[in-house]
């Protein structure tokens, strides 16, 4: 499958663009910018792992820099029913589908 059809990543693309827009302190934007970066890098570089089991390492890393970037929005108080938080759900419960954890504000 071509990374350009892998559902997450597509998400995960309108996801990293809505973080670099986001305002608030400089520290947890320079760590947002991180985290959410990390999450398209792990994605891209497990789809292109062949095994299964190293797949899911890259995938369960991009998994916990979501759930980083889900702290960084409770700590700056971001809106639950902003865009933003709507999209970090979205992106949750797609990458989270197989391992049933709840996504991002809830």
């Amino acid at each position: 499958m071509a990374l350009g059809n892998f559902r997450s990543y597509q998400l995960l693309l309108e996801f990293y663009k809505l973080c670099r827009q986001f305002r608030c302190i400089n520290p947890h934007r320079d760590q947002l910018t991180r985290a959410s970066s990390s999450i398209a890098l792990n994605l891209s570089e497990g789809s292109a792992k062949e095994s299964p089991k190293e797949r899911a390492k890259f995938y369960f890393t991009a998994l916990g820099s979501l759930r980083e970037c889900e702290t960084i929005f409770r700590l700056c108080d971001v809106d639950p029913e902003s865009e933003l938080a709507k999209k970090c759900n979205e992106l949750g419960a797609t990458s989270t589908s197989s391992q049933k954890q709840p996504s991002c504000f809830q």
